[in-house]
């Protein structure tokens, strides 16, 4: 898990420094890269339309793990219209 989410932060720092990069994109990014997580991930990224925030919600009721769901609370910052820089700026 800790591996996994480790590669998450890495794809993050790519994808935050990418003008148009939004929540969705950074969630499929994170899709197509997991393993353990796969199965949150995907049920998040599928019920996104119907509601970001709810959505992401969801997954971090579902995820146990603090790391991933320290993720998922930058994930909802940057859905409330904050730069995604600005939600991800422990990682740099």
């Amino acid at each position: 898990m800790e591996d996994e989410v480790m590669q998450f932060q890495t794809i993050i720092l790519m994808l935050m420094r990418i003008e148009r990069v939004n929540v969705e994109i950074i969630l499929e990014w994170l899709e197509r890269y997991s393993n353990i997580f796969r199965a949150p991930i995907t049920k998040c990224v599928n019920n996104y339309e119907a509601g970001a925030w709810e959505a992401l919600e969801e997954m971090k009721e579902e995820v146990s793990y603090m790391p991933l769901v320290r993720i998922i609370e930058s994930l909802q910052a940057a859905v409330e219209k904050i730069p995604i820089k600005d939600a991800f700026d422990e990682l740099d």
